[in-house]
């Protein structure tokens, strides 16, 4: 079994600012969250923002796809849910957040959750920058054996923008 309750998937191309964003948060999470970064072939390498504070972040775990696909969110997330240590996985994009609360919450959710029960949580997400609350396609929660068996995100749509989330959920 995994020290990890959760991991929080977040693909990573070439925005250095909202990574240094998303580590503001990241001090607040609990130690049994998880954190897989997945470096997405970016010219701009996650590395460069995460060697610097990388040894405060025990929890936390980098990736790199070396070929820089077009728009290949869904792969960059099926390697990140590969690696990733947690029962429960959580993705969202670089320039969305979860805050502690919402941390706690998904926590205090996945602790009432019944293990078969084949559910995904559509959590409301927070920008880094302020900005409204509101439910979003590239943003989830479910138990790593229902992502597996629905196959994770269809990368047939890498190199065309979006759809691999919509596609994922319409199966779930």
């Amino acid at each position: 079994m995994s020290d990890y309750t959760l991991s929080i998937i977040i693909p990573y191309y070439n925005q250095p600012e909202m990574l240094a964003k998303q580590i503001e948060y990241w001090r607040d999470w609990p130690d049994k969250t998880e954190i897989v970064v997945v470096d997405d072939g970016s010219k701009k390498e996650a590395i460069d923002v995460l060697e610097g504070v990388a040894k405060d972040f025990p929890n936390l775990r980098l990736f790199r796809i070396e070929e820089d696909i077009l728009w290949n969110q869904g792969g960059a997330k099926n390697l990140g849910v590969h690696c990733a240590k947690g029962e429960w996985i959580a993705w969202c994009d670089i320039d969305h957040v979860y805050t502690k609360e919402a941390i706690d919450n998904t926590l205090s959710l996945i602790d009432r959750t019944d293990k078969g029960a084949k559910l995904v949580y559509k959590p409301f997400r927070v920008y880094p920058n302020g900005g409204d609350y509101k439910q979003q396609a590239n943003f989830g929660i479910l138990h790593r054996d229902d992502f597996q068996s629905l196959g994770g995100f269809n990368e047939d749509f890498s190199g065309h923008y979006g759809y691999e989330d919509l596609y994922f959920f319409w199966l779930a």
